[in-house]
């Protein structure tokens, strides 16, 4: 999971996709459930990204999900909207925050 996030990250980056400026910082949060149960964390900071497996302390965003869910978010099979609409992903803190996965965790077009 990590290497696909930081996969994802720098195709886009390199293709555009990833359209934020030096001083974009975002924590996100995570809890997973399923067979790969626990906590991690992906820091955005410009345009560095750091995955890190234990929960953040000033995380912008709490996002719950399966970790099948999530990978197969981060490998483009499904949307962070319709698992949001099916109550398959949780997010607690800010919303818009929050929304800003879809973009940041998935390969860009």
């Amino acid at each position: 999971l990590k290497h696909a996030f930081e996969n994802n990250h720098k195709l886009n980056v390199q293709s555009g996709a990833y359209r934020k400026g030096p001083d974009y910082h975002r924590i996100f949060q995570l809890k997973l459930s399923g067979r790969s149960e626990g906590w991690m964390h992906v820091e955005f900071s410009g345009f560095d990204v750091a995955v890190r497996p234990e929960p953040h302390p000033t995380s912008d965003v709490t996002i719950d999900c399966s970790y099948d869910n999530l990978l197969d978010m981060a490998r483009g099979l499904v949307s962070a909207g319709k698992l949001y609409r099916n109550g398959q992903l949780r997010i607690e803190g800010s919303l818009s925050k929050g929304f800003e996965i879809r973009h940041m965790l998935t390969p860009g077009k």
